[in-house]
């Protein structure tokens, strides 16, 4: 099998561009190697090993990417890393996320390495959770923090070497779209589909993104693949009535690293709040490499980079919109804030004996059980305290009426706000 797939590929290289056969994705595969590592990313250096699959296991391939690595949903065992500081509990398997922003981080079946993450979880989405444990910090020196090892969410993927799998059917690699393969050239430029939105549940690149880009994961590592893998690199693409291909354009390793590294600026850019994003220069790079890239599998993957600045930027100026009212809000508040604070004053030192409280006596809108039934607000329905009448004191003959109260005052931390225990009730005038 494996001889047949490699004279598969030499004849896939030496036919025209437009003759490339299409793969109808996602599609089930067996591993055809004795075993073989499933990795982070596509890469077997930079990216670290999760999981390790056997022949005869079965995997689902998404898609084919460039080096001939296939993108697979997360095989059986597969797991992620989430701090258990931003999970809310709602069982003993279930957490929802209580942040925005959360990093995901792919969990490897080796050791508590956690340095790539693919993509980010909003607050209220749901986790499944399947074990934790105290890892150290990620960076420097610290105390050990309690994770959470997740189900990998929805839009997180694996990647294998393409020549350790086979289609379980070799009639599915006649149909559907392969996003690498080359567009049959129609004189035009070729855009990516529309973008999903700022929040789609899709990982948002096409390839993870690491901390630390650099690092190298050789231990343990499968040679299985390596002379294909550096054969095809070098072989030159042929396309027949085709223009050669212009010597000034870079490699593409060299462009696959520079816009990895344009993507880790990007994670950082997403990583600050909203208000603080600028997409200015990270977007006139990105239109930069795609410009000198003479790749249009290249340009499609910076387009749908383009695309999500560009969704964005439509949060960036919704959470703009929301400050500005917000701060508004914000100083209308304190200015009501002083007035009664004024007026609370006014009542204090005109009055004797000195109240524990004034204002208008209502109904408390809470529904808790053992809650305050009554609260004291000001002119504006801004709760002062809320009331509890000792033995005698009948606050129902007081509703909507204003009154100065006595009794002792406390703070009630579960509702955030005073607590007065009535004795006893006097009509007051308030000064608006």
């Amino acid at each position: 099998m494996r001889s047949f797939l490699l004279a598969v590929t030499a004849v896939l290289l030496a036919a025209p561009v437009e003759a490339a056969p299409k793969v109808k994705f996602p599609y089930e595969a067996t591993v055809e190697a004795e075993e073989v590592y499933v990795r982070s990313g596509a890469g077997s250096t930079k990216y670290y090993p999760t999981a390790k699959l056997r022949r005869g296991e079965k995997v689902v391939v998404h898609r084919h990417d460039p080096g001939g690595w296939f993108m697979i949903a997360p095989p059986p065992g597969s797991f992620s890393w989430v701090p258990a500081k931003y999970v809310q509990k709602s069982s003993a398997h279930r957490g929802v996320i209580t942040a925005n922003n959360v990093a995901i981080r792919v969990g490897s079946f080796e050791s508590d390495i956690r340095d790539v993450y693919q993509r980010t979880l909003a607050e209220n989405d749901e986790v499944r959770i399947i074990g934790e444990k105290m890892l150290p910090p990620e960076t420097g020196p610290g105390q050990p923090e309690l994770w959470y090892r997740i189900e990998p969410p929805r839009g997180e993927w694996r990647w294998v070497p393409g020549q350790a799998v086979a289609p379980v059917q070799l009639g599915g690699l006649t149909a559907g779209e392969d996003p690498f393969v080359a567009p049959e050239t129609d004189g035009s430029p070729r855009r990516s589909p529309a973008s999903r939105g700022a929040h789609d549940s899709s990982t948002s690149f096409e390839t993870p993104l690491t901390d630390e880009t650099t690092k190298e994961y050789t231990a343990g590592d499968t040679s299985f693949g390596a002379p294909l893998e550096s054969a095809l690199s070098n072989r030159p693409l042929v396309r027949k009535g085709g223009k050669p291909e212009k010597r000034q354009n870079r490699k593409q390793d060299d462009l696959l690293d520079e816009l990895d590294r344009l993507d880790v600026r990007f994670r950082s850019i997403l990583d600050k709040g909203p208000l603080e994003w600028d997409f200015d220069q990270l977007e006139r790079d990105y239109v930069a490499l795609r410009a000198e890239s003479g790749s249009p599998n290249i340009e499609r993957m910076i387009d749908t980079r383009l695309d999500r600045i560009a969704g964005y930027r439509k949060v960036n100026s919704d959470e703009s919109e929301l400050a500005r009212i917000q701060d508004e809000t914000s100083r209308r508040d304190a200015e009501l804030a002083e007035i009664q604070r004024r007026q609370e004053a006014q009542l204090t030192s005109a009055r004797k004996p000195q109240f524990d409280g004034a204002g208008i006596v209502n109904r408390a809108a809470l529904h808790r059980r053992g809650a305050p039934r009554y609260a004291l607000l000001n002119q504006s329905g801004k709760v002062l305290a809320y009331l509890v009448p000792t033995p005698g004191v009948d606050l129902e003959r007081w509703i909507g009426r204003a009154a100065g109260v006595t009794g002792p005052r406390a703070p009630n931390p579960e509702l955030k706000a005073d607590q007065i225990t009535v004795n006893r009730l006097t009509p007051v005038q308030l000064t608006p």
